[in-house]
C-alpha cells in the first residue's frame, strides 16, 4: 500500500501552490497539541489482510516463478563473496515457509501467539522465519546480532522465551546465557533483519512482488554487492550515504584538474537550481560515469533511520539523477510513520504521514516550542500503533495516551509546504551554563561530514560554557596523512587533534552551527564506538 501511495503522491499537481498535507477535520483540538494532519492521497485500507495474505497473492504471480531473494555465496574461512547473487523464486520461498512452520508446531510444539526469537544479521533465513512466524501466528522476537550477554538474557526472560534461532556468530553469546534464562528450552541454527525498518521495507517489496538482494555480510564491502546486484531501489541509512559522498568527492577532486572540477560542480549547481533530475549534456559528459558505483540501475534511492543533510541528499539526487525519499519511522508504529515522494522539494523534511495514519505536534514549554508556531513533540496515531510495551504498563502510560496518541520523543516542525522535518531527539537535549539549548544529534550530523571524522560524540553540560566531544578519526585518511603513528606517538597525536578541530570548525561554520553549538574541545580515541564494548545503543547511536 505504501509504495502504491508514493505512486500516486508523485503525480504532478496542476495547481501553483501545493500542500503535501492537510488537518484532519474530525479529530478534536486540545490544549497544547496542534491540528492533526494526514497525507491529502485516499487509499482504501483493508484491515483484513494480513503480511502472509500478501506473500500468497504474489506467490501465485508468473506461477511463483519470479525471483524473490538472492544472495552470495561466501567463502567462510575469509568472508568475502565469491560469486554472483543466486536466487529463490516466491514459490520455492513459499514451499521452505510450510516446511520450517510446520516443523516449528510439530517438532517444537509451539502454540499461537508464543514467542519465538530471531538472533542473527540480515540474511534469507530471517526472512524465512519471520513469514513461517506470520502463518502459524507465533509473536516474532527479533534480538539486533549486536547485542551483548548483558542484554540478551533480560529479553529471553522477559518474554519467557522457548525457542531462539540463532547464527553461528551468536551462538557463544547464547550459550553464555543459558544458566540465567530457565525458560529456554531450544536454540536453533538458522541464520538477522532485527530492525523493524527493514521488515517494514521487505512487507513492503514481497506486496508488490519486488526481489530482495541480502548483502554478503561484510558492510566494508557494501558496494562491491551493490555492483553485483544492480539494484533498481537502493535503500541506505544516512551514515553510509555519507560515506559514499566523500568517496565521490574524493574522485572528482583526485583528477587535479581545476577545471574539470569546476565544470563538475558548476553543472551540479545548475542542475539544482533547475530542479532536473536528467540533463542530457551534463549527464553524459560529466554525472554518467558515477552510476556503476550503486549498480548502474538504480531508479531511487530510500533513506531513513537518523537525519541526512541536504548537500548529501542533493548531492545523489543530481549527481545519480534519481529521487532520493526520506522515511521517518519506529519500532512501536510497526515501521514506516511518514515518507517524502519524488515530487516534493528537496530540503531537510521526511515528507507526510503515510495513509492511515495522522500527526500532530504538542508543546514542549520548558523549551520554549510551541504547537502554535508549528513546532513540538511529534505525536502519531493510527492502526499500526502499538498497543503497549510488553509486560511494561507504566513505561507505555508515559508515551502513549488514552486516545491513542504515541509520543515519538522527537521534536518536529511542520513546513508551510505540509511536509514535516524532524528537528531532533526530545531526550537528548540539554542546556549549557549560559541557557542555550544544544541538540547533540544534530551537531554530530555536521561534524560527521568532516574528512578527518569517522565517529564522534558531542557532549556538555548545564555547568559548563562550551562543548566538548570524543571523536574516533577516519583510519583511511589518518593512514595516508602526516599523522599515521598518532596512536604511539604524542607529537603527531597533538598535531592531529589541531588539524580534526580545525576542519571540524570549518564544516560547523560552512553549515552555519552557532557559537554555542561549536565544539571547543576534542580527545581523540582509535577505540571504535561499538556494542561490544558499551559506546552504542545496538539500534539508535552513541551512549
Amino acid at each position: 500500500m505504501a509504495s502504491r501511495w508514493l505512486r500516486s503522491l508523485s503525480k504532478s499537481s496542476s495547481g501553483a501552490s501545493v500542500t503535501y498535507s492537510h488537518e484532519l477535520p474530525n479529530e478534536p483540538r486540545t490544549a497544547g497539541r496542534g491540528p492533526a494532519r494526514v497525507c491529502p492521497v485516499d487509499t482504501p485500507y483493508k484491515p483484513h489482510m494480513t503480511l502472509y495474505t500478501n506473500l500468497l497473492d504474489r506467490a501465485k504471480v508468473d506461477d511463483g516463478s519470479r525471483p524473490m531473494f538472492g544472495s552470495r555465496p561466501v567463502d567462510p574461512a575469509t568472508g568475502v563473496a565469491t560469486g554472483d547473487y543466486e536466487w529463490k523464486t516466491f514459490a520455492e520461498f513459499l514451499d521452505h515457509v510450510d516446511e520450517t512452520s510446520s516443523g516449528m508446531k510439530r517438532a517444537l510444539g509451539l502454540g499461537r501467539q508464543e514467542m519465538v526469537g530471531v538472533f542473527s544479521r540480515s540474511q534469507y533465513e530471517w526472512t524465512l522465519v519471520e513469514q513461517s512466524c506470520n502463518r502459524m501466528a507465533y509473536t516474532l522476537v527479533p534480538l539486533y546480532d549486536t547485542l551483548g550477554s548483558s542484554t540478551v538474557p533480560y529479553i529471553l526472560n522477559h518474554t519467557e522465551m522457548k525457542v531462539v534461532f540463532c547464527a553461528k556468530e551468536q551462538t557463544a553469546t547464547l550459550l553464555h546465557c543459558l544458566s540465567e534464562c530457565p525458560h529456554l528450552k531450544t536454540i536453533a541454527h538458522f541464520l538477522p533483519l532485527p530492525h523493524v525498518a527493514e521488515r517494514f521495507l521487505h512487507a513492503m517489496m514481497i506486496t508488490e512482488g519486488a526481489a530482495i538482494g541480502f548483502y554478503h555480510g561484510n558492510v566494508a564491502r557494501i558496494l562491491d554487492d551493490a555492483q553485483a546486484l544492480h539494484p533498481t531501489v537502493f535503500v541506505a541509512v544516512p551514515r553510509l550515504m555519507n560515506r559514499i559522498f566523500d568517496q565521490l568527492k574524493h574522485k572528482v577532486t583526485s583528477t587535479g584538474a581545476a577545471k574539470h572540477i569546476e565544470c563538475f560542480y558548476q553543472a551540479l549547481d545548475e542542475k539544482k537550481r533547475l530542479n532536473m533530475l536528467k540533463h542530457e549534456k551534463y549527464d553524459a559528459e560529466l554525472f554518467d560515469g558515477f552510476k556503476p558505483v550503486l549498480g548502474g540501475r538504480v531508479r531511487q534511492i530510500l533513506t531513513g533511520a537518523a537525519p541526512i543533510t541536504s548537500e548529501v541528499k542533493e548531492f545523489f539526487q543530481y549527481v545519480f539523477g534519481v529521487p532520493v525519499l526520506e522515511a521517518y519511522g519506529v519500532t512501536e508504529a510497526s515501521g514506516g510513520v511518514a515518507c517524502s515522494s519524488a515530487s516534493m522539494p528537496q530540503g531537510p523534511h521526511v515528507g507526510v504521514p503515510l495513509p492511515g495514519l495522522a500527526i500532530r505536534l504538542a508543546d514542549i514549554r520548558e523549551m520554549n516550542y510551541s504547537s502554535v508556531e508549528g513546532y513540538g513533540e511529534v505525536l502519531m496515531k493510527g492502526p499500526n500503533v502499538f498497543s503497549g510495551y510488553y509486560k511494561q504498563p507504566e513505561l507505555t502510560q508515559e508515551v502513549l495516551d488514552e486516545d491513542g496518541w504515541y509520543a515519538m520523543g522527537d521534536i518536529g516542525r511542520w513546513n508551510p509546504d505540509g511536509t514535516l522535518s524532524i528537528v531532533d531527539r526530545k531526550k537528548h537535549i540539554f542546556k549549557l551554563s549560559q541557557g542555550e539549548h544544544i541538540a547533540p544529534e544534530k551537531v554530530e550530523g555536521v561534524y560527521q561530514k568532516s574528512k578527518f571524522v569517522g565517529q564522534v560524540f558531542v557532549d556538555g553540560d548545564s555547568l559548563q560554557s562550551y562543548l566538548v566531544a570524543v571523536v574516533v578519526p577516519d583510519p583511511d585518511v589518518v593512514t595516508h596523512s602526516p599523522f599515521a603513528n598518532w596512536e604511539t606517538d604524542d607529537e603527531q597525536r597533538r598535531e592531529l587533534e589541531k588539524a580534526v578541530l580545525a576542519d571540524m570548525d570549518i564544516v560547523a561554520r560552512a553549515d552555519g552551527l552557532h557559537g554555542f553549538e561549536r565544539v571547543k574541545k576534542i580527545y581523540l580515541t582509535p577505540e571504535t564506538f561499538t556494542v561490544e564494548n558499551d559506546l552504542t545503543l545496538y539500534a539508535t547511536g552513541l551512549q
